[in-house]
């Protein structure tokens, strides 16, 4: 077919094809005039000599197969259809990505809404001017917390001095050095360095605050044992306590007033060179402190706060008198297995100091009273064991009573939870109310047997608790400061 057309080109100046015809193109071959398009435009086909076959979108109706119907369609609507088809695609593919957009992303309106109320936020936080022509903007958070996350956000802003906070703290000051100025915050050419503390409570940063920046009296002129204690944990944080001490120290001074006029004890030698416990000259204050009105005394728990204040600030005398009374009353919590007094546990970051002085002198003097009750044991068994009878009084007299007193130990070992691990879940005290809880009840006399095994005269010195009182109140009587030094 392609023979046969070149060869009419050839012939005449226009080319007339099979296609042609079909699509409703006449030739004037006579005339100059140009083909007219009645219905569809066609593409012109190449040069017959470089001819290049179209793309292959449909196959073309072959117009010598007489049995193959021609196509209705034309190449328009065919190009229309195609379009459309690629046009439908291309917009659910665009659909598909906008959705997975809007599901990651929020709309611009409420991203809007959240800037704004984030905004709105930041202007509601306290903002205290500790310095007023300072250069450093602190931001105050509170601990984080692993049950309620509302608490980890901000909760108040200081405008601070650089040279004041690089002059009272080594830590401040090499924080200063690494943190750039910010160009995005500047006032009065004055482009602003941010930090940020985390403290308990925003007034206890600013107090701090007030302090370095020589603010004092801006400060309150007392504080609770806790705010002071909240303190101590900022001012020890950040390395703030030489800075502050002067005003630490007047505080502590309106909660622990001084030594009072009660009694220490010392270990001095006798001339025969036994040690025994005398009553000192010196001055020692013992909780609780006082009963002033206003002021309230001091509880046994409240050891733990004086403690780690004093650890903070070097204040060695209360550490004496509250490790003294810490000693006799610590003891594991069944809970979480941590050393507490009467509840109140102790500050992590004291927990070596704690079982390595106060832990270990509790287990000294615990093991002195249970070496007493096993030493007492030991000797009822081994004469038993030889027939040999501790009581003076005749033979069946003396075989009760020697089982009367050994009766009378094993009780205080029942009670005390003694050899089993209960003795750590119990205090000093609470021992020593064991001790007399049982002496009370086992010393009374044994009416059954007419005797009163320990008490008449013929008993005389057979008691075994009469060594344990004693026992109990020499260690009540001791002075352990001298440990704590």
């Amino acid at each position: 077919m392609d023979s046969a057309a070149s060869a009419e080109e050839t012939a005449a100046g226009t080319p007339v094809t099979a296609d042609d015809s079909e699509n409703g193109i006449e030739s004037n071959s006579g005339t100059d005039s140009k083909p007219v398009i009645e219905l569809n435009p066609i593409i012109e086909s190449a040069p017959a000599t470089e001819s290049k076959p179209l793309p292959q979108t449909q196959p073309e109706p072959n117009p010598k197969d007489p049995d193959e119907p021609k196509s209705d369609t034309s190449l328009e609507a065919l190009l229309a259809k195609l379009t459309a088809q690629v046009e439908e695609l291309s917009k659910s593919k665009l659909d598909a990505k906008s959705e997975t957009k809007s599901e990651n992303k929020p709309e611009p309106e409420e991203k809007k809404e959240t800037e704004e109320k984030t905004e709105e936020d930041a202007l509601e936080l306290p903002y205290c001017e500790v310095d007023p022509t300072g250069d450093v903007l602190a931001t105050c958070y509170l601990p984080k917390s692993n049950t309620d996350a509302s608490k980890d956000g901000p909760i108040g802003v200081l405008l601070l001095c650089s040279k004041a906070l690089s002059l009272a703290s080594p830590l401040l000051r090499e924080t200063l050095k690494q943190t750039p100025t910010s160009s995005q915050i500047s006032n009065d050419n004055i482009n602003f360095k941010k930090i940020s503390f985390i403290t308990s409570c925003f007034d206890e940063a600013f107090m701090v605050m007030n302090i370095i920046h020589h603010q004092n009296s801006l400060n309150a002129k007392t504080l609770t044992l806790a705010e002071l204690y909240n303190l101590a944990l900022f001012c020890d944080a950040y390395q703030l306590q030489e800075a502050v001490l002067p005003s630490v120290d007047s505080w502590v001074k309106s909660l622990w007033p001084g030594p009072s006029h009660c009694s220490a004890r010392e270990i001095v030698a006798t001339n025969s060179g036994v040690t025994s416990m005398v009553a000192a000259r010196g001055k020692r204050t013992i909780l609780p402190l006082h009963k002033t009105t206003g002021i309230e005394s001091h509880k046994a728990a409240d050891c733990v706060k004086w403690l780690w204040i004093a650890h903070v600030f070097g204040f060695n005398n209360i550490t004496e008198e509250c490790g003294h009374t810490a000693i006799l009353n610590i003891r594991v919590s069944m809970k979480e297995n941590l050393f507490e007094v009467d509840g109140v546990v102790f500050q992590p970051l004291m927990s070596v100091w704690v079982q390595e002085i106060l832990w270990a002198q509790r287990e000294i003097l615990i093991k002195q009273l249970i070496d007493s009750i096993e030493g007492k044991v030991s000797k009822f068994r081994n004469s038993m064991a030889r027939n040999v009878r501790i009581c003076k009084a005749t033979s069946c007299i003396a075989d009760q009573c020697d089982i009367y007193q050994l009766g009378k130990l094993f009780k205080l070992k029942l009670k005390l939870g003694y050899p089993d691990t209960k003795l750590k879940f119990q205090s000093l005290i609470e021992i020593y109310e064991v001790f007399r809880e049982t002496f009370g009840t086992t010393t009374e006399p044994n009416r059954g047997h007419g005797q009163a095994y320990g008490y008449d005269v013929s008993h005389k010195g057979c008691d075994v608790f009469e060594d344990l009182q004693v026992a109990v109140q020499d260690i009540e009587q001791l002075d352990l400061r001298p440990l704590l030094n």
